[in-house]
């Protein structure tokens, strides 16, 4: 089971705080506000930049895919298979641009401290079947056979529900990606003290040792080549773990080189109280 920072700016900023509870001489004490001020601009400013960047591209891409939609729904006319190949491949690759833009500004939104969760109490099986829609073409394509185990008693959780299907849509994104096809996928939950554990387990390649401790770094890709073939951003994870902090809970996982791994997240349960 492995964690980390999700952000180095963010884990700079908190070990510069313990630094300061230290007994420094006053030169150095003031060196060391300028240098947390300095900081604390570099964060604010890295988040106003990708969130520019964000807005400004959302617009094209949203009018690239509308109209290569209409085009493959034949609004100038019937097209031949090439034209519908290119057009295609157009849509996928947009695609993917406008989910890097997404997953970019929700991860520099929650470090700016803009991003607002608006949790209410819910059945995580309601989570569990909107990611399950989000993911099913993904899934069709791959043949994978995912199944679902959650407990009757399982109490409510307290989360938003359009970012707790979120989270489960990456995980499972994960899992589909880096398994064989038509290989199972498991997902299960479980009570821990007063949070509600989900688990979505493969049975694909695992995570090499030299990767484990980055797993969860913004933008990290592994060398591996099986994991290269696929393509990617590096981001799905660091979003998911980013997303599941801010709701109050935590990230993890565990994998074996090989025999697949488990990836996980934590919602506070709710009750009454």
């Amino acid at each position: 089971m492995k964690t980390e920072s999700p952000n180095p700016l963010s884990a700079l900023e908190a070990r510069l705080a313990d630094l300061k509870q230290a007994s420094l001489p006053p030169d150095a004490a003031e060196i060391l506000d300028e240098i947390i001020k300095l900081a604390a601009e570099a964060k604010h400013e890295k988040a106003a930049f990708v969130s520019t960047v964000a807005h400004e591209l959302r617009t094209p891409m949203t009018s690239i895919m509308g109209y290569t939609d209409l085009l493959k729904g034949g609004m100038m006319g019937e097209l031949n298979e090439s034209q519908l190949g290119f057009l295609t491949v157009i849509r996928e690759n947009v695609g993917r641009m406008s989910k890097l833009v997404a997953d970019l500004s929700d991860i520099y939104k929650i470090e700016s401290g803009r991003l607002k969760l608006e949790a209410l109490p819910m059945p995580l099986a309601s989570a569990v079947n909107a990611g399950l829609d989000l993911t099913a073409d993904q899934i069709e394509a791959r043949r994978q056979k995912v199944s679902v185990s959650l407990p009757n008693d399982l109490p409510m959780v307290f989360a938003d529900p359009k970012r707790a299907a979120q989270m489960v849509n990456y995980l499972l994104e994960n899992a589909v990606r880096y398994s064989p096809e038509g290989s199972p996928i498991e997902i299960r939950a479980e009570s821990v003290g007063g949070t509600v554990r989900l688990l979505v387990t493969d049975h694909g390649i695992g995570i090499a040792l030299a990767d484990q401790p980055h797993i969860f770094t913004q933008f990290f890709r592994s060398e591996v080549e099986e994991v290269r073939a696929h393509k990617g951003w590096g981001l799905s994870l660091a979003t998911t773990r980013a997303l599941t902090e801010l709701g109050g809970g935590s990230a993890g996982y565990e994998s074996t080189p090989g025999a697949g791994s488990t990836f996980w997240v934590t919602f506070p349960a709710y009750t009454a109280d």
